[in-house]
């Protein structure tokens, strides 16, 4: 946004207050977002925000935090994993601070115009994620009311870093990598 406002002829401060404005405001819009979607948890209709961390580090060089919408209150932010063997690590290009991982390299997904292809972003580990979320709330359902705060409880409270490599650091992984209820 800075270089487009930049290139439109606005000085560098001005082009600097305007992008970091943008920012904020989108950032106090998917707070807001958040906010309904757990207001309308207390007429029993709970939702999870999980959104992917962003792919903008580049480790070793440099790592950048979370990324809107994942950085606002309120959602589950999502780093991507790469396995190596039975560990994982945090993928290079993963936004550091999420609140859980999931594997994000090397994903067969849907490739555009049809078949497969194998992507790789924490926009991969997302579905992962969001996957054993339901899972969780499908386990917690059981006859009873959902509610958002054991949901999350559960989904962040069970990730695990047991198959991490040796010396990573728990700030890019969050809780862990996410795992599914046992029945």
């Amino acid at each position: 946004m800075f270089k487009s406002l930049e290139g439109d002829g606005y000085e560098t401060e001005e082009a600097t207050s305007m992008a970091l404005e943008g920012y904020r405001t989108n950032i106090l819009l998917f707070q807001n977002l958040a906010e309904t979607i757990a207001a309308m948890d207390s007429f029993r209709k709970p939702a999870l925000l999980v959104a992917a961390a962003g792919n903008e580090s580049r480790r070793p060089k440099f790592e950048i935090a979370v990324s809107p919408p994942a950085v606002s209150e309120g959602f589950i932010s999502v780093a991507a994993l790469v396995q190596s063997g039975t560990n994982y690590s945090v993928a290079p290009f993963s936004n550091t601070g999420a609140r859980v991982s999931g594997p994000g390299v090397d994903i067969v997904s849907a490739g555009l115009g049809g078949g497969l292809a194998v992507m790789s972003g924490t926009s991969m580990a997302t579905p992962h994620v969001a996957g054993v979320a339901v899972l969780w709330a499908q386990k917690l359902l059981n006859g009873r009311a959902l509610r958002s705060k054991l949901w999350v409880d559960r989904l962040v409270g069970y990730a695990s870093v047991q198959n991490m490599q040796a010396g990573f650091d728990p700030y890019d992984v969050g809780a862990g990598m996410v795992i599914a209820p046992q029945q």
